[in-house]
């Protein structure tokens, strides 16, 4: 005989039960839909790193979480080309899932914590290496999600170096491990070694960049790993050669020349990412005592290559080309540059 009870108790449990499977699946459903919060820290001097961050974030916020973009780089595509002229219109102050920061005026805070679901850092090769105050800006920061996905995109002109192998050496210490790293030929700006592009050089470089970057907001948005960084010269490179530039960077700055045009216009001091120039407007001292240089320089160049007059040099480097990131205006990047939060 069939008590009546027993099965009213476990219908109850049957109905409970759905519904706590219910609800399981649409927490499911809600956390597929939810959008990740992406952080992206730049260096940039001369524009290069900036605009692969301002770029990156726009093509974050829009991209579509699918593997099948298949032609994302097929420049013939009518709907692509659409999506660009949406991403050139965006305002990156007013991004939803997306913040861009200075690496350079976050370091100005005492506790520099992070809970975002992908971290991105963007910023030049140095010395065969990454910026030092990149460095000092990953051994500081707090990472607080466990399961949080690092990037590392460089952008150079020539050889890259062990950037990659550098930055995952530092997430390490943390328990971190880096989810990929890429690396974008842009115009090379180092004008004591190298001679900027041509103008026309540097438009068709850009043009490809973009292409890149379309790419890799792709991969970003999946999460797609990269296990293959960099070469053994660049591990090798980023061990050996590395701590020496380091080491002489800190008195790179006392071999910069002002000369009798400078007309204090102020532009140096205000383009210096790390505000390692002062200017004293005293006309009794001489020329190369009306600029003050504080020893903090990283050696980005940017008070060279904007200086109106070409008033700033160092060796040789008024023989070259000047560069910034013709995409990039100088007042866009002082402003990003001094910005204390982006979101």
């Amino acid at each position: 005989m069939t008590n009546t009870a027993d099965n009213g108790e476990n219908k109850n449990m049957s109905n409970i039960n759905n519904v706590k499977d219910i609800s399981k699946i649409k927490e499911q459903i809600q956390d597929s839909l939810k959008e990740d919060i992406n952080t992206i820290y730049y260096f940039s001097g001369t524009g290069n790193s900036y605009y692969v961050a301002r770029e990156l974030a726009k093509r974050l916020e829009n991209t579509e979480n699918t593997e099948n973009k298949g032609n994302e780089d097929n420049e013939d595509n009518e709907d692509n080309k659409t999506k660009e002229i949406v991403y050139n219109k965006l305002d990156i102050s007013n991004l939803k899932n997306t913040r861009i920061i200075s690496i350079a005026n976050e370091l100005k805070n005492r506790n520099i914590i992070n809970n975002s679901d992908k971290i991105i850092f963007i910023y030049p090769v140095y010395g065969f290496g990454i910026p030092e105050i990149v460095e000092r800006f990953i051994n500081r920061i707090n990472i607080k999600n466990p399961q949080v996905n690092v990037y590392s995109i460089a952008t150079c002109g020539k050889m890259p170096g062990g950037v990659h192998y550098h930055i995952n050496k530092l997430l390490n210490k943390k328990g971190i491990e880096l989810k990929a790293g890429y690396t974008l030929k842009m115009p090379n700006n180092y004008i004591l070694a190298f001679n900027p592009p041509s103008a026309q050089d540097v438009n068709h470089m850009l043009d490809n960049t973009d292409v890149d970057i379309l790419k890799l907001s792709v991969l970003i948005r999946n999460n797609r790993e990269n296990t293959a960084k960099d070469s053994l010269f660049g591990k090798l490179s980023s061990d050996v050669l590395y701590p020496f530039w380091k080491k002489g960077l800190y008195k790179f700055d006392e071999k910069f020349k002002i000369s009798k045009d400078c007309n204090l216009c102020g532009i140096c001091e205000k383009i210096c990412p790390v505000n390692n120039i002062e200017i004293i407007d005293n006309e009794n001292l001489e020329y190369n005592d009306r600029i003050i240089f504080k020893h903090k320089c990283q050696e980005c160049l940017s008070c060279i290559q904007t200086c109106p007059v070409r008033a700033i040099s160092y060796g040789n480097s008024n023989k070259k080309r000047r560069y910034f990131n013709p995409r990039v205006k100088i007042n866009e990047l002082i402003e990003a540059n001094t910005k204390t939060k982006n979101n």
